[in-house]
Parts: C-alpha cells; structure tokens; sequence
C-alpha cells in the first residue's frame, strides 16, 4: 500500500483529502506544518507528499528546500500547492482536488513516465 503524506493546516481539507485518498486504497498520514514533516519523515517513508505553501512554523517552501538538501529524499515527489486564490474555501478545495487529480493519475502511471510523480506506482 502506498502512503501519501497531506500537509495542510486547514484541518478540513486535510480531512477531505485524506478521506478521498483512503477511499482510493492509500495509506495517509496528515501533518499541520512543514517541521512535523522534517521531524517524522523518517519514521512515515511517503510515496508522495502533498505540501501546502502557507503553513504556520514552517512553510511549504522551506520544507520543500530541506527536503531536497537530504539525498534520501531529493527524488521524493512532492506537489506544492497554494490556497492564495480569490474566490475563498470553495474554490480553493477545487483547485486542490484537480491537483490530487493529478497526482492520483501520476501515481496510478506505469514506472516509464518519470515526471514529478511518474516513478511511483498505485498499489
């Protein structure tokens, strides 16, 4: 079984994304803050991690930079994504459900493609 690890403050729609990915068949961990990622990294070994941008402690970006600074983890795939849109809540799940889409398709593809998420197989 594959793990996907949301990061994501906003407590609901970590909850929505978590709950459509289990439905898929993934196992998912949830982090509030890019330094619950850094510090229990090790212990999750995700598949695919969704980081969102703008969180509290430690923002998306600058996890994404630490990530990337560990070799273990410099091939990880991760899929940044941003809330900073008009059109408030409603708009913004959208917007992050068409990128789970996406990464749901990527992880689904044959180990050929290997773009962002392309080297990760579903289970």
């Amino acid at each position: 079984m594959k793990t996907v690890l949301v990061v994501e403050d906003e407590f609901g729609l970590a909850e929505a994304l978590s709950a459509m990915l289990s439905d898929e068949g993934y196992r998912v961990i949830v982090a509030g803050n890019g330094q619950q990622v850094l510090d229990q990294i090790g212990e999750i070994s995700p598949d695919l991690i969704l980081l969102d941008f703008m969180m509290p402690v430690l923002n998306g970006a600058a996890a994404l930079k630490a990530l990337r600074k560990n070799p273990r983890y410099a091939a990880l795939p991760i899929v940044l994504m941003s809330g900073v849109a008009r059109g408030g809540r409603a708009q913004r799940l959208r917007r992050v459900l068409g990128v789970l889409a996406q990464a749901l398709r990527r992880l689904a593809a044959p180990r050929v493609d290997r773009g962002l998420i392309g080297g990760v197989e579903k289970p």
